[in-house]
């Protein structure tokens, strides 16, 4: 064990030059369960780089070496065998990058799975956390010849799929001023600016066409959307839609266009871009469902939250399960069962899974707000965005329309613009303001029966509204 401990932190030092351990290694050796584990943590000065305009931090899961392999040649006559078999590995790195860095990418995860090994990787960054999470399990001790091609291609795709490195765009830190870190509103918007600036330049310059030209074009609207900048980021989707109509540039337009209240017609581009390819892409239903949603179309809806559900990996598929719940309860629908009994045991688990087990009766309010309270900084204020708006679902369904406008309230007033839950926050607020809003029979979680209507949102033409669109992905 001692020779090991020296190993593993001798690649650390050869690899980040000053790193030093923080605190004695944590050993556990199950010899009933036949398990070894070893979890170390270091303090690395000067782990992120600067490459082409990003800080760039590597990471490299060492104790996932030569578990699995690769074959010299490609053309196999022989099994290869498993050097890692019989073995279950698991990886977690987190980087904790400095204040001015938020970040805002939803929870994802990436499956493999074969005869020989099943592995999972979880992708998780939020304000100025960031995580990655491998399982990797080995089921076979040799790949026969004939299977060794499909081995390999899935072998890539797992390498893919890790990665080494986190990434931060400059647009997504602060000044380099040095000031004072700015309220995060401040600093999405911020970040915002600094997207249209730089996409701007990328098409005046015209080097691009085609997809690529059409990407640059969401781009750009898709941050004038989050600023609330609707002629200009129409413009921009429907130029995109122009020069390239695909899956992207409809997906695009239809989130746009949802943003602003235009309901109807993203459900078109929504529909449009399933059939044009994005008809395994579960976000691509779940969006269609929010529109049907404020449309007024709730049997639609939650028929897209379901298939939403059922493309969806298992941590964005959590926020499809939240709406469908939402919608199941506005319809007086039954909840599946094995949907409340995994909410149950999931509850303590990271965010937002105790959203879940709240909507599902297994946490109180109070219990899924306390759940937030060991995150810190952006990472809490983003969270506690959708919480409130889930929260503000669940009182829907229960029948305490003042509850639910103070809780969709908190949410507009966190200020995170390029949630989709603070815009949908805008439009339950709208509705909830109209006496056609209210309902003549309680919502239910638990009791079938008739649909209960809710009329469609349908956006003020006096007000402005306060810039928000759906989550973006750093640049």
């Amino acid at each position: 064990m001692a020779k090991k401990t020296l190993s593993n932190l001798g690649g650390k030092l050869h690899r980040h030059p000053g790193a030093k351990l923080a605190g004695d290694p944590v050993i556990k050796d199950d010899r009933s369960g036949n398990q070894f584990s070893m979890s170390t943590s270091y303090k690395i000065p000067k782990l992120a780089t600067e490459v082409d305009g990003n800080w760039v931090t590597a990471f490299s899961p060492d104790n996932l070496q030569n578990v699995i392999i690769l074959s010299p040649s490609a053309d196999r006559t022989t099994p290869l065998g498993v050097p890692g078999f019989p073995s279950h590995v698991k990886y977690h790195f987190e980087m904790v990058f400095p204040e001015q860095v938020s970040v805002s990418i939803d929870p994802r995860e990436y499956t493999v799975t074969n005869k020989y090994f099943s592995a999972t990787v979880t992708d998780y960054f939020r304000g100025n956390v960031a995580r990655k999470s491998i399982d990797l399990k080995t089921l076979r001790a040799a790949v026969e010849a004939s299977d060794y091609p499909s081995y390999a291609e899935d072998f890539h795709s797992l390498n893919k799929a890790i990665g080494g490195a986190f990434s931060v765009n400059k647009a997504f830190l602060d000044s380099a001023d040095g000031s004072a870190k700015a309220d995060l509103t401040r600093r999405l918007q911020d970040q915002r600016l600094e997207v249209i600036k730089k996409t701007t330049k990328t098409i005046d310059d015209g080097k691009l066409a085609g997809a690529d030209l059409a990407n640059v074009y969401c781009f750009r609207g898709s941050a004038e959307a989050d600023l609330g900048r609707e002629e200009e980021a129409l413009q921009d989707a429907n130029n995109a839609v122009r020069i390239a109509q695909n899956a992207t540039s409809l997906s695009c337009r239809a989130g746009i266009h949802n943003r602003f209240g235009h309901f109807e017609k993203s459900i078109t581009d929504h529909t449009n871009a399933i059939a044009l390819g994005s008809a395994t892409d579960g976000l691509v239903y779940r969006r269609r469902g929010i529109s049907r949603v404020y449309a007024g179309r709730l049997d639609e809806a939650n028929a897209d939250f379901a298939k939403a559900i059922e493309l969806s990996d298992q941590e964005t598929r959590i926020y499809s399960e939240m709406w469908f719940l939402a919608i199941s309860g506005r319809l007086h629908r039954p909840l599946p069962q094995a949907l409340v009994t995994r909410a149950a045991a999931e509850a303590g688990g990271e965010w937002p899974r105790a959203g879940l087990a709240m909507m599902t009766g297994k946490l109180s309010p109070d219990e899924m707000l306390k759940s937030l309270e060991k995150k810190q900084g952006d990472e809490r204020q983003m969270a506690l965005a959708e919480a409130y708006f889930y929260l503000g679902q669940y009182y829907l369904i229960t029948g305490d329309r003042t509850k639910a406008q103070e809780s969709f309230e908190k949410t507009r007033s966190l200020g995170i613009i390029n949630y989709q839950e603070t815009t949908a926050a805008e439009f339950e607020l709208a509705r909830l303001k109209k006496p056609s809003a209210a309902t003549s029979a309680k919502p239910s979680l638990t009791t079938a029966g008739q649909q209960n209507p809710i009329p469609p949102f349908k956006p003020s033409t006096t007000t402005a509204a306060k810039p928000h669109s759906q989550r973006a992905v750093a640049q």
